[in-house]
């Protein structure tokens, strides 16, 4: 003759709870996906390149290329040479940087700004303030020189937008 097996109440909760856990992790998966591959198969968005002309007209009417000139030196006396990104109390004393790099980026994060040093941009390419912009595939770099730089290492991927302001082209061959 058989014998029942024996449930006690502590055996249903265990077989409840893994059930419980078993559902939560399917929902989890399920929903997991009906989010994920939608965006495989969206298209990035497409961004704008900026050429140098451009780049001029926006600073011209957004800001002054001799006021950023001054900022970029004030930058250098006050922080000298090392590499520094600026965050927002830095730009509050740049507001002209400020202005710019906003009419570039409407999403513009204040770590885009930075202090950088002999050769960051470039071989031979002395230290700068460089402005990212654009999307994190489609960035674009601008690179202002402090007053008085020695200038003649910037080779044909550097195209002047005014005085000491350059848009940096395509990746110098030193960081490909």
């Amino acid at each position: 003759m058989g014998t029942k097996p024996i449930h006690s109440p502590l055996s249903n909760m265990k077989i409840k709870s893994k059930v419980f856990l078993t559902l939560v992790l399917m929902t989890l998966m399920v929903c997991g996906a009906l989010v994920w591959f939608p965006r495989q198969n969206a298209q990035s968005p497409q961004t704008h390149t900026f050429s140098a002309i451009e780049l001029s007209q926006i600073l011209e009417k957004s800001s002054n290329g001799k006021i950023i000139q001054v900022e970029v030196d004030d930058l250098f006396a006050r922080f000298g040479e090392r590499f520094k990104g600026l965050y927002e109390s830095d730009l509050a004393s740049l507001p002209a940087l400020a202005k710019y790099a906003q009419a570039l980026d409407d999403e513009f994060h204040n770590e885009a700004i930075t202090i950088n040093e002999n050769g960051t941009s470039g071989l031979g390419v002395p230290w700068h303030v460089s402005l990212r912009f654009g999307s994190h595939l489609g960035a674009q770099m601008i690179l202002i020189f402090r007053t008085g730089a020695d200038l003649s290492s910037l080779g044909p991927s550097y195209e002047k937008i005014s005085d000491n302001i350059y848009l940096l082209k395509d990746e110098p061959p030193s960081k490909r």
